[in-house]
């Protein structure tokens, strides 16, 4: 998925890039290349599409010789407390390669975000949405903040819109891998089924963002599961905006 490929599959090549020259290299071999994500940032990391293998319909190769790089976060046999700790370099390679100083075609997003995901798909059973989605962002909607669905914009436009923002407003989820793109000091406001999950906490504290979350567990049962529906309480919501 986004995050994953974001943060576990690109910086790959920059680990690669500190030893190899990338032009160098005949084929990369990645998970797949067929996703809207990843057609777009290949592209702007100018990794051409007939250098590109995808490993959905390529299950064996043959090579004489052969790169392999170590895993970018799980760097102990702990990989769920490795995501907690995604190293700094990371953050800054992604800096580097897709925050462009004056963009072509600049456009004009608002400075208060709320990622709908409702067009969000999951690989498991239980899906994670809001159910009162729509309360929420009627809500925001007259706070002034601007409803976008990342699925829908070019990763051009996802990485201006986090790099223009002063407050992202969302449910825990891939759409905060785009947290490295913000300014310094964006609010980063996460609903969370799983108050315990501080994954996207300390990625903004890395990145020098201020963080809030919204715990939106509403039984015990799912209060450690950041899977299926979750209710926002509005009025945590709205305190946390007044403050």
């Amino acid at each position: 998925n986004y995050w994953h490929w974001m943060f576990d599959v690109l910086p790959r090549l920059g680990i690669c890039e500190n030893l190899i020259n990338l032009d160098t290299i005949d084929f990369f071999l990645l998970p797949d290349n067929k996703k809207k994500f990843q057609i777009e940032t290949l592209e702007i990391l100018k990794i051409p599409k007939s250098k590109q293998i995808s490993s959905v319909n390529n299950r064996h190769i043959l090579t004489e010789k052969l790169y392999v790089t170590s895993h970018p976060v799980a760097l102990s046999d702990n990989s769920t407390e490795s995501i907690l700790k995604i190293p700094g370099w990371i953050s800054e390679w992604l800096k580097i390669k897709f925050i462009k100083e004056n963009p072509e075609n600049k456009k004009k997003f608002s400075n208060k975000i709320y990622l709908d995901r409702s067009d969000s798909k999951s690989n498991v059973k239980n899906l994670r949405s809001i159910i009162n989605e729509e309360e929420v962002k009627n809500y925001l909607a007259k706070e002034g903040f601007q409803s976008i669905k990342l699925s829908d914009l070019h990763f051009k436009d996802q990485v201006l819109i986090f790099n223009s923002a002063k407050i992202i407003i969302g449910l825990h989820g891939g759409g905060f891998a785009n947290i490295p793109f913000c300014k310094p000091d964006t609010k980063i406001v996460e609903f969370k089924a799983n108050p315990f999950d501080d994954v996207i906490k300390n990625l903004a504290t890395k990145n020098n963002l201020i963080h809030h979350s919204v715990d939106c567990a509403f039984d015990e049962v799912r209060k450690f599961n950041q899977f299926g529906h979750v209710k926002v309480p509005l009025n945590e919501l709205k305190l946390i905006l007044k403050s």
